[in-house]
């Protein structure tokens, strides 16, 4: 099994939640003491809360922003993430703070050679699109077509 990276809900209850249906799941399938091999990026939600309450939109962003990196290098699904339910971190991070979104998906795509071809892809599209050039590949299922994202 492939090694999964979940950035936890904005509070430890519902990463808790995460963390237990995605081992039963695993042990429910593979039986007995088998669990999911994973990574948790935990977000600090006094801090997360006190931002949203404050308005403070590029504060939450640059926590969404500091994941993204981390989230991309784990993600291992066979398909786009915007495709995903509850899986868009830099859709998310985008809307909150377009004005550093360059910066932050900058860094993010100069870590890519860790990602898979579909967390590449995500993120070479979305840096293309607050302005940077970045080479989006072709991935399985999406050879003849360009992604156009959304």
């Amino acid at each position: 099994m492939r090694r999964l990276g979940l950035v936890g809900g904005t509070s430890w209850v519902s990463s808790e939640h995460y963390y237990r249906a995605i081992n039963e799941g695993v042990a429910a399938t593979l039986g007995g003491s088998h669990s999911a091999p994973l990574v948790l990026w935990s977000v600090e939600f006094g801090e997360f809360a006190r931002l949203q309450h404050d308005g403070d939109w590029p504060g939450v962003a640059k926590i969404l922003c500091d994941a993204i990196p981390f989230w991309l290098r784990t993600y291992n699904k066979e398909d786009i993430p915007d495709k995903i339910p509850g899986t868009d971190i830099i859709g998310a991070q985008n809307d909150r703070d377009f004005e550093n979104s360059y910066a932050c998906l900058q860094k993010a795509y100069a870590k890519s050679s860790g990602y898979s071809c579909f967390a590449k892809m995500y993120a070479g599209w979305w840096f293309r699109q607050v302005g940077g050039s970045a080479y989006v590949p072709k991935c399985p299922g999406y050879e003849n077509e360009d992604y156009s994202g959304k």
